[in-house]
């Protein structure tokens, strides 16, 4: 996260805004692997958020940036005063398919939003659910074991990255599974 050189105002009126926040309905839902998920539409999020933060002096802006095969949101949440709060929320994404970029533009972008305003638009996932959508096959596993164990990382460190890995949608590649092992130390 990136930020203004001073913040206290912003953060004085962020706690304001979080305290008058309503809680975002999940008014969407989709099915995936025969659960499922409800989730709070984009449009749903700005509607409730934008008049809060506004009476607070607060304003989010969000934009794309994209870089070979990645989709990357910046969204910034800034205070009347200039101060201001940036995170940067990525993807692998085929950039050559525009209806893909879309969702995953409108995917960071929630994400993204609710992740810097410190509220939830979406239904949690317990560990069984987890587990039904897990998609590691033994051929992942036993190609990420060949190539870690001789590097000395133990099981646990192996399904670190492994999860890491699939949550990302990184390609097993060592190139990948080595990026993968730097993001979660």
């Amino acid at each position: 996260m990136n930020s203004s050189q001073e913040i206290a105002q912003l953060c004085a009126a962020l706690v304001c805004a979080q305290v008058e926040m309503p809680n975002i309905t999940l008014d969407k839902t989709v099915q995936y692997k025969g659960v499922n998920f409800q989730y709070a539409s984009l449009s749903n999020i700005i509607a409730n958020t934008k008049p809060v933060l506004a009476k607070h002096g607060l304003v989010v802006i969000q934009y794309p940036i994209t870089a070979p095969n990645t989709l990357t949101v910046a969204t910034r949440l800034i205070h009347s005063s200039g101060e201001w709060l940036q995170s940067e929320l990525s993807a692998s994404v085929n950039l050559e398919d525009p209806k893909l970029i879309g969702s995953w533009l409108s995917y960071l972008r929630r994400y993204s939003m609710t992740a810097l305003l410190g509220i939830s638009h979406e239904s949690d996932m317990d560990s069984k659910t987890i587990e039904i959508l897990y998609e590691g096959t033994d051929d992942h596993k036993r190609w990420l074991k060949s190539m870690l164990e001789p590097m000395g990382i133990a099981q646990d460190g192996m399904r670190q990255i492994h999860d890491y890995m699939l949550k990302n949608h990184f390609e097993l590649t060592q190139e990948a599974a080595m990026v993968a092992m730097e993001k979660i130390r």
